[in-house]
C-alpha cells in the first residue's frame, strides 16, 4: 500500500508543506498537489543576485536594484 500525501492551497503554501514532506521522506510519487489561485513565479536577477516575482510582460524592474531587466523568456 503506502502513504500518500494530498496538498491542497496557493501555491506558495504549497511549496512550504512539500519541502517539509520531503524532509520527512515522502518522495514525489507519494505526494499529489492541487494548487490554487495564480502561480508566483520568481525571476533571478544577474546583476544583484536575488529573485524578484516574475510579470506578465517581458520586462520586468528589479525589485532590490531597480535595474530594468529584459526577460527573454516568458512561460504563460
Amino acid at each position: 500500500m503506502g502513504t500518500k500525501l494530498f496538498i491542497s492551497g496557493t501555491w506558495s503554501m504549497v511549496q512550504d508543506v512539500k519541502k517539509i514532506a520531503y524532509a520527512a521522506g515522502f518522495t514525489d510519487e507519494e505526494i499529489q498537489t492541487k494548487e490554487i489561485g495564480e502561480k508566483e513565479d520568481k525571476v533571478y536577477c544577474v546583476k544583484c543576485y536575488k529573485f524578484s516575482k516574475k510579470t506578465k510582460s517581458n520586462n520586468l524592474t528589479c525589485e532590490h536594484c531597480n535595474r530594468e531587466r529584459k526577460i527573454s523568456c516568458v512561460n504563460e
